[in-house]
């Protein structure tokens, strides 16, 4: 796989892989992915600038006038729209572990990023400066080498920021950001260099508050009498199972009774079926790709069991693999599950619809990655001074509160103490609050009127 290409795209990804096209004229600019070759000046694609070519202003408030940049209006729905953004983009990187090799790929993140990216160019550009965002992805393929290549690149090419990347293999990528103090804005918490550094701004409960959520719905809203884990043998999942029988037993329920672990690879479950067969929920804790084959098992074995997943691992792609066999299936859900009397959902859905990708909404990852691109332009929004590079991000994030993406996340104050519970080990999540899902007509829909789990 070619893990490095830069192109230019104008507006939409088609379900897996990126589609090659030219600029636009209006200043929109869409994801890009990195080129085999380290980028020169004849290798990037030149943005739209004003006609002086003047383009270099660098702190928000400002746009290339040199004048106050509008804010998006708030007004009815046939006031003036925000000025597309134009001039000097401002780089973002995001790094996505999808290998062939193992099948796992981020389709939805893919077409989060590029909505995303359409959404803050049309709305007056990042922290409304008139200055449009430019996301460039790198594909780590799962390697340690060639993600500690993305996480350089983050570094040669100038982004100011990271944004919504995936990697859980091995943690090589991250490390370099952290020695260079680039914000690393909404990753999946499953490294460990994610869960303590001050760079990193976590837009959920993390990974790590997942076994507690997973718990307290099986104990206190399910009323599971019986409750078996299964899940995959790497670090960070083995050293969650005390957190599962801490939280079961502090709400009175019976500890786990059983914890049957499989490696990364393993797609035969049928060996371990026999595990669920008395249990009222089975709480999982797998790799996306095995998602569907673990239903699948379940089904073929007459499992009666309510399955439970974690938030990445219940995806599009799960349901069309598991297409009449997932009904009632649940997941913990870092946000809440898709719901058009949510602003946040109307615009985001609005968005996914225009860069084709509106089947992706129900996914975590994408909906993280989202999340994390409106997070670092509302940071930039309440933080006028702060300028347009790796520290100035890093300023603005830090004083980022009352978050929430119009409705879709939790509450998000990066100005907070982290939570009690993780404060020791895991400073960097801050909220234990999450939602849960269930599948329904073959959706994934809200569960319980979408009230928060947690606290």
């Amino acid at each position: 796989m070619d893990h490095r290409r830069r192109w230019r795209l104008l507006a939409v990804i088609l379900a897996v892989a990126l589609t090659a096209a030219a600029c636009s004229d209006d200043g929109t600019t869409a994801v890009t992915e990195l080129s085999e070759q380290e980028p020169t000046e004849e290798s990037t694609v030149d943005s739209p600038q004003d006609a002086d070519g003047d383009d270099d202003a660098s702190t928000n408030g400002e746009n290339e006038n040199g004048t106050d940049a509008e804010e998006p209006s708030e007004e009815a729905d046939d006031a003036e729209p925000a000025e597309a953004a134009s001039g000097d983009p401002i780089l973002l990187h995001s790094i996505l572990d999808e290998s062939e090799a193992t099948g796992q790929s981020f389709p939805f993140t893919r077409a989060a990023l590029e909505a995303a990216e359409l959404y803050i160019n049309e709305n007056g550009g990042l922290g409304g400066s008139g200055r449009p965002i430019d996301i460039e992805i790198c594909v780590g393929e799962m390697d340690p080498n060639i993600n500690q290549e993305c996480g350089q690149s983050v570094i040669d090419d100038g982004a100011i920021a990271t944004v919504g990347s995936a990697i859980c293999a091995n943690d090589t990528a991250y490390p370099p950001l952290n020695e260079a103090s680039i914000p690393n804005i909404g990753p999946l918490s499953c490294l460990e260099s994610t869960w303590a550094s001050p760079n990193t701004f976590l837009m959920n409960h993390g990974f790590q508050g997942t076994a507690g959520l997973q718990a307290t719905l099986a104990c206190t809203i399910l009323e599971s009498g019986t409750t078996v884990f299964t899940g995959v043998n790497v670090p960070s999942i083995v050293g969650s199972i005390p957190v599962y029988n801490q939280v079961l037993e502090a709400q009175g329920c019976d500890p786990l009774a059983g914890e049957p672990l499989t490696e990364l690879d393993t797609s035969d479950f049928a060996p371990i079926a026999a595990q669920w067969a008395d249990a009222d929920v089975v709480l999982f804790s797998n790799a996306p790709p095995q998602s569907a084959p673990l239903i699948n098992t379940a089904t073929a074995a007459d499992i009666d069991a309510t399955l439970v997943f974690t938030p990445p691992t219940m995806s599009s792609a799960t349901l069309d693999a598991t297409e009449g066999s997932n009904e009632g299936v649940m997941a913990i859900r870092y946000y809440r599950a898709p719901d058009d009397s949510v602003e946040g959902y109307q615009v985001y859905r609005e968005y996914l619809q225009r860069v084709d990708g509106e089947q992706f909404i129900a996914d975590e990852f994408g909906t993280a990655a989202w999340v994390s691109v409106l997070a670092l332009d509302q940071a930039y929004r309440d933080c006028d001074s702060c300028e347009f590079t790796p520290s100035g991000a890093l300023d603005a994030m830090n004083e980022l509160s009352g978050f929430d993406a119009m409705g879709i996340a939790p509450p998000l104050d990066f100005t907070a103490d982290p939570a009690p519970q993780f404060a020791e080990r895991f400073p960097r999540i801050l909220t234990t609050q999450g939602f849960a899902g269930i599948v329904e007509s073959g959706e994934i829909v809200a569960f319980n009127d979408n009230e928060p789990i947690g606290g």
